[in-house]
């Protein structure tokens, strides 16, 4: 069953998350946590999104804007 549709509007807080397949790693390393934060950024600046707060762990990332 497919939920329900996100109610958007001007201001609204939203929270993300992604997860590993089977919760396998998704960062190798170090290196790999600064080039996320570097797209995190310049994702954030291209579509006008403050990031507030985010958590890298070794098998899934959370971001809130």
């Amino acid at each position: 069953m497919s939920r329900p549709p996100r109610m958007e509007f001007a201001g609204a807080l939203h929270h993300a998350m992604a997860r590993g397949d089977r919760r396998e790693e998704i960062f190798r390393d170090d290196r790999d946590r600064w080039k996320f934060l570097g797209y995190l950024a310049e994702g954030a600046e291209r579509y006008r999104v403050k990031v507030h707060c985010y958590v890298l762990m070794e098998n899934h990332f959370i971001w809130s804007s």
